[in-house]
């Protein structure tokens, strides 16, 4: 591979990681917008779209990625905590490999993740339902972005209501402005 290759490579990761920042950014900022707020200004409507896209693309990971999560929720426990440690990782990466790929970057995550939540060795179920829920997390933001694109969409169609005044009428409002504006500023 020449230097140039290796160039391009480097390029292409930077760019994938700097998208893959710029959604979990977007995501972010979604999470944190109230609804409740009809006067809020609501996020970008293009923001709304990208997330969609990006959380709609819920396939399960697959077994390679199921084993990656496992070792790093699992690997920060001691191994004497299961009776047979092969079949409870076996276990786990089978539970694992049914979620998509984000979900199991944020359960695998010491920030976020699953280890942050338990203190000993989180059982099959535990992990189940700590997937389960970020999954519905997940399935939230979409309804979420869904529901702004749809009050996008409404505001625009009000904007596109509101009558607009003909070239005549606008003279004459025009007019009418000028009118009072010689009124205000005439010596008394």
């Amino acid at each position: 591979m020449t230097d140039q290759d290796h160039s391009a490579v480097a390029l292409s990761k930077v760019q994938m990681l700097s998208e893959t920042q710029s959604i979990a950014d977007s995501i972010s900022r979604l999470d944190r917008f109230d609804l409740t707020n009809r006067q809020a200004v609501l996020p970008d409507l293009d923001e709304c779209r990208r997330i969609v896209a990006h959380l709609d693309q819920m396939q399960p990971a697959g077994l390679a990625a199921g084993e990656k999560a496992g070792r790093a929720i699992v690997g920060p426990h001691p191994r004497t905590d299961v009776e047979d440690p092969e079949m409870y990782f076996t276990t786990i990466a089978a539970i694992l490999s049914e979620y998509p790929q984000a979900v199991l970057d944020r359960i695998a995550d010491p920030r976020t993740g699953i280890v942050r939540k338990v203190k000993f060795l989180p059982r099959p179920q535990e992990i189940a339902e700590f997937c389960d829920a970020e999954l519905q997390r997940r399935r939230n933001l979409v309804a979420k972005a869904r529901y702004i694109i749809k009050l996008h969409d409404e505001r625009l169609a009000e904007t596109e209501k509101k009558p607009t005044m003909t070239e005549a009428e606008l003279e004459s409002r025009r007019e009418h402005v000028a009118r009072i504006l010689k009124l205000r500023n005439a010596p008394n």
